[in-house]
């Protein structure tokens, strides 16, 4: 047990019976993470991913947009709660849902659009990996080509994984 004071105390389990506890355990990182970022399929995936970058900005400011709507929703409750309905002051309420629905479809616009910007990224990304893919077996010459065809599919089986792990990355991001 530690104190607020940083002494820490080695206390029994009967000690214990009457008290409250807050048991805090640190999460482990992933430790395919880092390795996943030092392979050669990462670095080929993000030079691809970030050739262009005002994708990034884009994304970036409709999220930060969408956010502020986000907060913008909960201060209509709390004033429609607070000040709004003890009033009965209607015309305030229809001018504020007016105001609140078109907020509402600002916010799916902008979702829609960072989605949209997301999706043709992945697929940029995805057809111009897969085009440097096959040009660079294509180019391997036959004495440095793997012997079986099972060897040359499992080489490449790496960028498969940093490929699925990025979209499942992106699919994230627009859910939330």
């Amino acid at each position: 047990m530690t104190a607020s004071d940083g002494a820490i105390t080695t206390v029994t389990p009967d000690e214990l019976t009457d008290s409250t506890l807050l048991w805090l355990r640190a999460q482990v990182a992933d430790p395919g993470a880092a390795e996943l970022l030092k392979s050669s399929a990462s670095r080929l995936l993000l030079k691809e991913m970030l050739k262009e970058k005002r994708w990034l900005v884009e994304v970036f400011v409709a999220t930060i947009f969408v956010n502020i709507l986000a907060v913008a929703t909960s201060l209509f409750s709390m004033q429609v709660y607070d000040r709004v309905v003890p009033t009965f002051a209607y015309s305030t309420l229809v001018a504020m849902v007016v105001g609140m629905a078109i907020m509402v479809t600002l916010d799916w616009v902008l979702k829609y659009i960072r989605a949209r910007i997301l999706d043709d990224v992945a697929k940029q990304v995805d057809l111009s990996l897969s085009q440097h893919l096959f040009e660079h077996v294509m180019d391997l010459r036959l004495d440095k080509r793997p012997l079986s065809l099972g060897s040359l599919a499992a080489q490449m089986n790496g960028l498969e994984t940093v490929c699925w792990r990025w979209k499942r990355a992106v699919l994230m991001t627009k859910v939330c």
